[in-house]
């Protein structure tokens, strides 16, 4: 019985260190659509799959039968990852997130490399006055990690001027 607690402990660890590796990714700069304007909606982002994960540790109980557990470890994750993944969806697409107007440099050594310049899509109202230049690095092939840039202090000769036009569309 004590080796099934340490077993079952030691996966609820390595979930909860996986989930929080994936919000580390997805949630905090890897990706440039990820702009959250208030705390209250970081919040609800990181707080509700949190919350589902930490009341398993709650209803893990020796008075409960070990099937009763083992269901519970099992469909608590399941779960978590399910409300992940729908809160993804809603906030990727009802969030304002950054737009590309230009690409201005691209690395001569890695053509994954660019300097952007980008605008915030504010949806029907067009877009915000305010802007940023950042360089986008690819990260796994699949995500985008932005670093804020000065143009200024730029190395020109690791880039290439390329201005090319970047996902800005007008009516």
């Amino acid at each position: 019985m004590k080796m099934l607690k340490l077993i079952v402990q030691l996966l609820m660890l390595c979930i909860v260190t996986l989930v929080i590796v994936l919000f580390i990714l997805r949630f905090m700069g890897v990706n440039p659509q990820s702009n959250y304007q208030s705390t209250v909606e970081a919040i609800e982002i990181y707080g509700f799959p949190m919350v589902i994960l930490l009341s398993l540790f709650l209803t893990l109980d020796k008075r409960n039968g070990i099937r009763r557990n083992i269901s519970w470890v099992v469909v608590t994750p399941i779960l978590s990852y399910a409300c992940i993944f729908l809160m993804s969806i809603v906030m990727l697409f009802s969030t304002q997130h950054w737009i590309d107007f230009t690409i201005a440099y691209q690395n001569k050594k890695d053509p994954n490399r660019t300097i952007r310049e980008q605008l915030l899509d504010l949806g029907a109202h067009g877009y915000a006055d305010r802007g940023r230049v950042v360089e986008v690095r690819s990260t796994l092939g699949f995500f985008e990690y932005c670093i804020p840039v000065d143009t200024n202090k730029l190395q020109k000769n690791e880039w290439r001027y390329v201005n090319r036009d970047g996902d800005i569309t007008f009516p």
